[in-house]
């Protein structure tokens, strides 16, 4: 076997966070980079959450579906920051809309 390559460990700047962000064309593509940045899920967690699973009040999303089994990917409850009650709140707003009578 060859020998392990060396591990490249690197996290985003606050100025390259800001671009990614900006960069996003549409409300649904930016709120799930602000899901990855804030909170480290992975793109399955985030693309399978729901809003019953995300509790604005108590400023934390549970990415544990009902009835899942624990794997060693650790699917988890995670707090909200500042930055992403924001977003979530922007986007619960839109999606829950009073209908007109």
């Amino acid at each position: 076997m060859p020998p392990r390559s060396e591990s490249r460990i690197r996290w985003l700047t606050r100025e390259e966070a800001d671009r990614l962000l900006s960069g996003c064309g549409t409300p649904h593509i930016r709120l799930f980079v602000e899901l990855g940045l804030n909170t480290a899920a992975r793109s399955g967690a985030i693309l399978a959450l729901t809003w019953d699973r995300v509790d604005l009040n108590a400023r934390t999303i549970d990415f544990r579906p009902d009835g899942h089994v624990q794997s060693w990917k650790r699917k988890t409850a995670v707090p909200i920051n500042d930055r992403l009650l924001s977003a979530l709140t922007k986007a619960y707003l839109i999606t829950h809309e009073p209908q007109p009578i």
